[in-house]
């Protein structure tokens, strides 16, 4: 018998499902960032008083989402009428949500249940799954897979192995492998070095490193399209994916909200799929573009639309095959 190959790509409602189970939605909404109460490694006040530009910005923009206002960032006219720099205040922007995540992911790491419907699922399909593209800052996934003491590879310098983990939007732990300060260690505010988009090898960050200042943060903002697609560090580990996903019986994508910035990225992953994948849509309130894509490519597929996980009504875990 011939054994099936699955690829997962996880979006935010992997971690809204994650923060609803483990009681961590009040202080980490991620649909919130700027607002949550986390601290500043050098200052140790709120991470958010340490960028004073992207605390203005936000200031006059109040009465607006923070994907809204991130959104804002994006649009030159808006930086130039708040009298800010758009290249600085991007820059702010990939350290805050660098730090903000990395605080974020440690809490997941204290939180984590194996008993979370969607731990259980993918650890019972571990031996099944290839791939896994990730467009979450967090380390949800990388947790979850050390958990189970399964081994992976997120870097092209590291040793290939049985599973690849993707994080095409970039990660909280992301740094530039090469210094690109050599003196005495920066804080924030910002005032010497004002790098970014730098084409360089990554690092990923240990556990106690997370929380420290950083050099060249590697996170797209949200709404952002993808600048990192044709990076030397990332665009070996996405072909790799879309290589994958080529051979794949199953795709399962996770909480993908199909965002106008995602979907010429989603639309490829589509394309790269073989006529007799199965599509499985795990979101309580899918796309209707999203499902719309899909049949227009003629590809088969089924929605997961149990606001609790992949399980049914009973709290039995949903299968592939039935």
């Amino acid at each position: 018998m011939i054994t099936p190959k699955v690829s997962l790509i996880i979006g935010n409602g992997f971690s809204i499902n994650f923060n609803y189970y483990h009681d961590l939605h009040k202080n980490f909404n991620t649909s919130s960032p700027i607002y949550w109460e986390v601290k500043c490694p050098t200052s140790k006040g709120l991470l958010i008083e340490s960028f004073p530009m992207l605390k203005r910005f936000q200031y006059l923009h109040c009465d607006k989402l923070d994907f809204e206002v991130f959104n804002l960032i994006l649009d030159l006219d808006a930086c130039k009428k708040a009298n800010l720099d758009q290249y600085k205040l991007l820059i702010e922007a990939r350290h805050f949500l660098s730090l903000a995540f990395s605080h974020y992911s440690k809490a997941q790491r204290k939180k984590i249940k194996q008993s979370w419907p969607w731990f259980r699922w993918i650890k019972s399909h571990l031996n099944l799954i290839t791939s896994i593209s990730s467009f979450n800052y967090d380390l949800l996934i990388e947790t979850m897979i050390k958990e189970m003491r399964f081994p992976f590879y997120s870097l092209p310098t590291q040793r290939p192995e049985k599973l690849l983990i993707v994080k095409p939007h970039g990660s909280c732990d992301y740094e530039s492998a090469i210094p690109l300060l050599v003196g005495p260690k920066r804080g924030y505010p910002l005032i010497d070095l004002w790098a970014d988009k730098n084409n360089l090898p990554l690092k990923r960050l240990r556990g106690g490193e997370l929380i420290q200042v950083r050099d060249n943060p590697f996170c797209i903002v949200p709404t952002e399209h993808n600048i990192y697609y044709n990076f030397h560090a990332f665009s070996p580990l996405i072909n790799k994916f879309h290589y994958d996903l080529s051979h794949s019986d199953y795709c399962i994508f996770i909480g993908i909200s199909y965002m106008h910035a995602d979907r010429v990225e989603i639309d490829e992953m589509l394309s790269c799929l073989p006529p007799q994948c199965l599509v499985v849509i795990a979101n309580p309130s899918p796309s209707k573009d999203f499902i719309n894509k899909i049949e227009q490519l003629s590809l088969k597929y089924v929605v997961w639309d149990n606001p609790n996980g992949p399980v049914n009504h009973s709290g039995d875990l949903l299968s592939l095959t039935s």
